[in-house]
């Protein structure tokens, strides 16, 4: 064996001296020069073993899809790639639409990253739009390769402040009396959303009527319990007392339903189907939210805290409290916890649908826990069945 290697060995050496020699002699074997014969020879070599890694080259995969948006509210696909290298990439397919320029983010032997910038558009009432990456095409073995795909991402709708400032207008406070001897004492704050108004008509003579209206408001059972009446707030210094508690829901979830009653229609409904559908709109996790609520009191009212969603199934147990959330409250959880005295509050999608009931934060104020609306449209059923019906009779 050892013969043969040196052989080996001892051939490779001899062709080599020959190729040097090349240069210097005019070396020609049946017309043909000795030099060009060994480049032809290196040449077909490289291209062999070339054409060799092609063949062995694992294929592409996509591992990563996903959509980012920049402060100036431009989007960005953002796609990772393994075993394609940037000088393969040809191109990719979104939505139907082939983008053949890109920005290179990432380029290693096994891992491309590029970024497109995109185009999105939003319907009045979408939040999020779901864009599909079908294809990629690359060149390999000298041609035009295409890797079929299905990868999903979202882009998701940026904040509008005449939305937000609509949907305000259906929020309030809600500040916990209790009525004595000694006069009235308020013990505790939280917010509150509007969701119905009733028209009902008095008889108050025998030939006088007077109208009511009638505004339900939903908010947390732990805001409300331990009182007999509640000051409902409109603004930092306007409210009206005599606000009454028409019910609670607690099962697996912390929400009522108070009532206030004006002769005039002076407050704001939250304009919302779900209300009338009873369907309740989906989440995505990562969407854009936005809560509003009171947190510290009238001084702070409305506040409005721009977050995302972090989770989307999540039992809260409520550590203050000895009835409620005892085996944990159905939750989805959001970044834009307000504090203490939101509660009660609101949580909005960016077409300006609700999504959820505040009634929970963390100990750093940091994470937010809210009541899905699967959860609130229960409690709506629940507690205003009897009033509903008394109206339909």
């Amino acid at each position: 064996m050892k013969k043969f290697f040196k052989a080996i060995k001892n051939i490779f050496v001899g062709m080599g001296l020959l190729f040097v020699v090349s240069f210097f002699v005019d070396i020609r074997i049946e017309g043909h020069s000795l030099n060009q014969l060994f480049l032809d020879a290196g040449k077909n070599t490289y291209q062999f073993v070339d054409d060799m890694v092609d063949w062995f080259k694992k294929e592409p995969t996509a591992s990563d899809f996903k959509i980012r948006k920049d402060e100036e509210n431009q989007y960005f696909a953002v796609v990772t790639m393994t075993f394609v290298s940037k000088d393969e990439l040809l191109g990719l397919t979104i939505d139907d639409v082939y983008y053949d320029e890109f920005e290179i983010i990432k380029s290693s032997s096994t891992k491309l990253v590029v970024e497109i910038p995109l185009f999105v558009s939003f319907e009045e009432n979408e939040p999020n739009q779901t864009l599909v990456l079908t294809s990629i095409s690359y060149e390999r073995k000298n041609m035009t390769q295409l890797l079929e795909l299905n990868l999903k991402a979202f882009a998701f709708k940026s904040l509008d402040d005449a939305i937000v400032t609509e949907k305000s207008k259906s929020v309030v406070g809600i500040r916990n009396c209790t009525q004595d001897l000694a006069g009235v004492s308020c013990k505790s704050w939280g917010s509150g959303v509007i969701f119905d108004m009733i028209e009902r008509t008095v008889q108050v003579s025998p030939l006088t009527t007077k109208t009511y209206y009638d505004y339900y408001i939903l908010t947390n059972a732990h805001v409300v319990l331990g009182g007999d009446h509640f000051q409902v707030y409109f603004s930092e210094h306007t409210y009206k007392a005599g606000g009454e508690l028409i019910g609670l829901y607690t099962i697996d979830t912390d929400l009522a339903i108070i009532k206030i009653t004006y002769d005039q229609k002076v407050l704001t409904v939250l304009d919302d189907d779900q209300f009338i559908t009873k369907t309740p709109v989906d989440l995505v996790l990562n969407q854009t939210i936005f809560a509003v609520g009171s947190p510290g009191g009238p001084e702070n009212f409305n506040d409005v805290k721009e977050g995302v969603v972090v989770t989307l199934d999540y039992d809260t147990f409520l550590d203050d409290q000895d009835t409620l959330c005892q085996t944990g409250c159905d939750a989805f959880q959001t970044s834009a916890s307000q504090g203490p005295g939101s509660s009660g509050g609101a949580v909005f999608d960016t077409a300006g649908r609700l999504v959820g009931i505040h009634f929970a934060g963390d100990k750093d104020n940091t994470i937010s826990s809210d009541i899905p609306m699967y959860k609130v449209l229960e409690a709506i059923t629940h507690i205003m069945s009897p009033i509903y019906d008394e109206i339909n009779e």
